[in-house]
């Protein structure tokens, strides 16, 4: 216990260090300078652990018993986090706000009220990144394992989170304290300050900051790993949030990808690894899936009229963050879909694997859906921008995706599944137990028989004939693996030597080897991106019939082949998946990406 408390801790603490906590800084820094009360920063900072903490332990649950939004509570602190910016600008409005406070009998409480109501208010819009630890937490809050083991974890994390901003209140505290010249025109940083509150709470609310962000975890990725993914830590993250009772375990080793990092350091209890774009690795079972127990026996459902293995009881949706395409955008859980035949979606929108399988998971919602088949897709983000619910929403709406989106935020319901691959499909029966999945493109005429079979065994007579989707998963080996342009899993560049976040001059050789990449001109090289600068231009060299790159920010692209021009691309707003090139057949060569400043690249892939 006392070595999960440090490592809770420890995990906030990093956390706190990193780029997620940017919009939340100038609140903080806002609220600490109103005051020249010495308190005032420690209790803005207790007000946000407290609220931080109920809402991470108690809020989905609450809210879900009541039937109310997913977001109330965020808006409730947007809310709030406004009034108190008024309450700055116009002194009546403070008086107001501060008044329950002052019946305590002091001008003292009343100030300190105020904050300890400005860190409620943070705590409620403060996100911060996810680790295994606040994975664990979200987990077991998921699954009613709310205990003093899990309170006292929770607060630990928080507290190691906030320390940052606590110096950061204070810095601005004293500020105001120290220097005659602030604290004799109190009055004028007290309506600075709310106006600086305002704007920091219009960022919150309309995700403004969004850009800064990107990077998150970034550069503190490599140590929250080192301290969260010790053994004995997750082992006991594993009991906290109940995973080792999952029972979707499998033997495999750990490959590259995005993953919760517990769920990977011991091969015995993580599925195999993250599908590399291209790969065309197909897993539908009909068999049973190794578990650490053994399989179990099938259960009583029709088990005369299907062959397919019981694989275990299906995880509940955990830790979602956003419900759209649901009536009333309202959370599905699997106890309501019961006497349906469910097949879960592991998908993120800028991933070509994904985005080659969803025609065909369409086509079986659209052509079953009548016959008592529901389809969940779960948005599982791989980079910053697809933890932003508007773009996994608009990006659905552009790829035809009408049935339910959950949006997997932490990875909860992922490391749940303990899922590791994009994109996968777990079919699930209608008394709520696995029969089949799936892991990466191809094999969709055997998950399609799977959902035919499950049907039928439920009941209906009369099925619609099969899909008619053309399968165009890759089939050669040759193909060039998945190529990132960010520092973190850049692992094939040749060329200059790639300098992390630094604003560097590259020069490009005159070859560039098979299946690399080569910087040219100005770069910025981010975690997860890089950013073009003057003169830019990115090379590979590539096998593939077609080539997509994820671009964001703003500016064109110019395509060219071997020296060919192909096209002029324009890039514009949130990052999503751009073709360079299309062909079909099998060809290798040289792209040639010539840039303009501003636009982001981040992962090549290729079909």
């Amino acid at each position: 216990m006392g070595e999960l408390l440090v490592v809770a801790f420890l995990g906030g603490l990093i956390t706190g260090l990193s780029p997620c906590i940017v919009p939340v800084i100038p609140v903080v820094m806002a609220g600490g300078a109103t005051d020249s009360s010495k308190a005032r920063p420690f209790v803005i900072i207790a007000g946000l652990v407290v609220s931080f903490s109920l809402s991470v332990l108690f809020a989905t649950s609450v809210l879900s018993f009541l039937h109310l939004p997913a977001d109330l509570l965020f808006w409730l602190g947007v809310a709030l986090l406004g009034l108190l910016s008024l309450g700055l600008l116009v002194p009546r409005i403070g008086e107001v706000i501060e008044r329950p406070f002052a019946r305590l009998g002091s001008s003292r409480y009343a100030t300190e009220g105020g904050g300890f109501v400005l860190g409620l208010s943070l705590g409620l819009v403060f996100v911060p990144c996810a680790g295994p630890v606040l994975t664990a937490i979200s987990v077991a809050a998921a699954h009613h394992r709310v205990g003093a083991t899990s309170l006292l974890v929770t607060l630990a994390y928080a507290v190691g989170v906030t320390i940052p901003l606590l110096v950061l209140a204070v810095v601005a505290q004293r500020a105001t304290t120290s220097w005659s010249s602030l604290r004799s025109h109190l009055p004028t940083v007290r309506k600075v300050a709310g106006v600086v509150l305002g704007v920091a709470t219009l960022a919150i609310a309309f995700n403004w900051l969004g850009a800064l962000q990107r990077d998150v975890p970034g550069y503190t990725t490599a140590l929250e790993d080192h301290v969260e993914s010790t053994g004995t830590a997750c082992t006991q993250l594993r009991q906290l949030s109940g995973e080792h009772q999952n029972q979707f375990a499998a033997a495999n080793a750990r490959l590259e990808g995005r993953k919760a990092t517990c769920a990977a350091t011991d091969s015995g209890n993580s599925v195999s690894g993250h599908l590399a774009a291209g790969a065309t690795t197909t897993t539908t079972t009909t068999a049973p899936r190794p578990t650490g127990t053994g399989a179990k026996k099938p259960t009583a459902f029709m088990a005369s009229k299907t062959n397919l293995p019981d694989l275990g009881r299906a995880p509940n949706f955990t830790g979602i963050t956003a419900w759209f395409n649901t009536p009333g955008n309202l959370p599905l859980s699997l106890s309501s879909l019961k006497g349906k035949v469910v097949l879960i979606d592991f998908w993120t929108y800028s991933c070509i694997n994904c985005q080659r399988s969803l025609p065909h998971v369409e086509g079986w919602y659209n052509d079953y859906k009548k016959d008592g088949l529901v389809v969940v897709g779960v948005s599982a983000p791989e980079f910053a921008f697809e933890h932003v619910v508007s773009n996994v929403e608009s990006a659905a709406g552009n790829l035809g995706i009408d049935y339910p989106v959950a949006v997997d935020d932490n990875l909860a319901t992922w490391t749940a599944y303990n899922n590791e691959y994009w994109p996968a499909e777990y079919l699930i029966d209608p008394t709520g137990v696995v029969r089949a999945y799936d892991f990466g493109e191809g094999g969709y005429g055997t998950m399609e028989g799977n959902i035919r079979m499950l049907l039928a065994a439920n009941g209906v007579t009369d099925l619609p004939p099969r899909t008619d989707v053309p399968d165009k998963t890759p089939t050669s080996d040759a193909i060039t693996p998945e190529s990132y342009v960010g520092y973190s899993r850049l692992n094939n560049e040749v060329g200059s030597a790639v300098i992390p976040d630094k604003t560097v001059v590259y020069h490009q050789p005159s070859s560039i080897s098979s299946n690399s990449l080569a910087f040219g001109g100005t770069w910025t090289v981010h975690s997860e991106e890089a950013t073009a600068g003057s003169d830019a231009t990115l090379g590979l060299h590539f096998t593939a019939d077609d080539v997509y790159l994820v671009m964001g920010g703003h500016g064109t692209v110019g395509v060219s082949d071997n020296g060919r021009h192909l096209t002029t691309l324009t890039v514009d707003g949130i990052p999503k998946l751009y073709t360079l090139l299309s062909g079909n057949a099998l060809q290798t060569g040289v792209l040639t990406l010539t840039m303009s400043p501003g636009v982001e690249a981040y992962d090549f892939t290729f079909g």
